[in-house]
């Protein structure tokens, strides 16, 4: 276990784990086996925090509170989520703070802490309207990233077009040679032909 949290692991394998963590999650929760659950998810905040990733320690931390909302721990659920918005307070991630002020916001609401809720979902609308708004963000930047390639395209079909119409040209005038070539020889050899004929 120490061997695997001391070597680097890519992103593609995290994702896996993640993926794989989620779905063991998933079926322990479906099953009622929350002590499991939490500790699967405790073991993958240790992993997180070694290799910085707190936007999947907050998941998991949500992800806690709300198994420990079904067991019927309130309390504790909302001691899990109120540790995840510190955490998501933290980051530059609008998405994941969403998720957990959302969550948190619940749990406040379940535990009669309305004021909190309000605040939390305060917090929560915020967080969508920055999501919102880097998306909107994204999407500029991919349209301009688009019609740039477009334009590239297009310069790159015109290249390629004016380039054909150059060959063609090139024929072109090299057949129109041969023709006045051949038509020079045939008028030389009909001068030829009629200086004798009438000399």
């Amino acid at each position: 276990n120490s061997a695997r949290s001391n070597r680097k692991v890519d992103q593609q394998e995290t994702q896996a784990l993640q993926t794989a963590k989620e779905e063991i999650a998933d079926v322990l929760r479906g099953q009622n086996r929350y002590k499991e659950e939490i500790a699967l998810r405790n073991q993958a905040i240790e992993f997180n925090l070694q290799s910085r990733n707190m936007s999947e320690v907050t998941n998991d931390k949500v992800e806690i509170g709300k198994t420990l909302e079904a067991s019927g721990d309130s309390k504790a659920a909302l001691a899990e989520i109120e540790e995840a918005a510190a955490i998501a307070d933290t980051l530059d991630n609008p998405k994941e703070q969403a998720h957990t002020f959302l969550a948190l916001a619940d749990s406040y609401e379940t535990n009669g802490k309305l004021r909190q809720a309000l605040a939390a979902f305060k917090k929560y609308s915020k967080a969508v309207k920055r999501a919102e708004q880097q998306n909107e963000a994204s999407l500029t930047k991919k349209s301009a990233l688009i019609k740039k390639q477009e334009d590239i395209q297009e310069l790159t079909n015109d290249v390629f077009i004016g380039q054909r119409e150059a060959k063609i040209e090139q024929a072109t005038l090299f057949r129109q040679q041969l023709i006045i070539y051949g038509l020079s020889g045939v008028l030389l050899l009909t001068l030829t032909g009629s200086f004798f004929i009438y000399r």
